[in-house]
C-alpha cells in the first residue's frame, strides 16, 4: 500500500514540473531571459528592461513586416488591434526598419540576437565538455547584451522606442 502512494506522489510531482515547463514555455525566450536576469550582465547606461524592450521591437519589425505570415506568427505576441485594415504598405514601413536595425549589428551579435528574439529558440552551444560549454553560452549571453543595446541606439535615434 505503501509503494502506490509513494507513487502517486511522485508522479503527482512530476505532473507539476512539466506544468511549469510548460507555463514557462509559453514565455518568449526574451522574456524568460529577462526575469533570470541574463539581460543586466554587463554594465552600461542602458537597463534590462531596455535590452528587452529593444528585442520585443525587433521582433515585432520583423513579423509585422512580413505580410504574408502575419496571421500565422507564433512566435512573439504582437499588438494588433485590427488586421482587418492592415495595408501593405504598412507591412513596408516595418520591415524597412527591421532591415535598417539589422544592419546595425555586426555578425557576431547578429546571429544571437536573431536566434533569441526572431526566432524565439535559447541559446546553446556546440562544445562537448561541460565547463566549455557554460564559458560558450556565458560568452553568447555577453554578445546578446551588447547587440541588444546596439538596438537600443538604433531605435532611440529614430525615435521609435517608446
Amino acid at each position: 500500500m505503501r509503494k502506490i502512494i509513494k507513487n502517486n506522489v511522485k508522479n503527482k510531482v512530476v505532473d507539476e514540473k512539466i506544468k511549469n515547463i510548460d507555463e514557462c514555455r509559453k514565455k518568449p525566450i526574451l522574456q524568460i531571459y529577462f526575469e533570470a536576469g541574463y539581460l543586466g550582465i554587463i554594465n552600461s547606461k542602458f537597463s534590462p528592461e531596455d535590452r528587452k524592450r529593444a528585442g520585443e521591437m525587433l521582433a515585432q519589425d520583423y513579423y509585422l513586416g512580413n505580410y504574408n505570415s502575419l496571421q500565422k506568427s507564433r512566435f512573439m505576441p504582437i499588438n494588433i488591434h485590427t488586421i482587418g485594415d492592415w495595408t501593405r504598405e504598412k507591412s513596408l514601413f516595418f520591415k524597412e526598419r527591421y532591415l535598417r536595425a539589422i544592419k546595425t549589428l555586426p555578425i557576431e551579435f547578429w546571429t544571437i540576437v536573431r536566434r533569441v528574439c526572431v526566432e524565439d529558440l535559447p541559446i546553446s552551444s556546440d562544445e562537448a565538455s561541460g565547463t566549455m560549454r557554460k564559458y560558450d553560452i556565458y560568452h553568447q549571453k555577453i554578445l546578446l547584451n551588447y547587440g541588444l543595446d546596439r538596438l537600443i541606439c538604433f531605435y532611440y535615434k529614430k525615435n521609435n522606442f517608446f
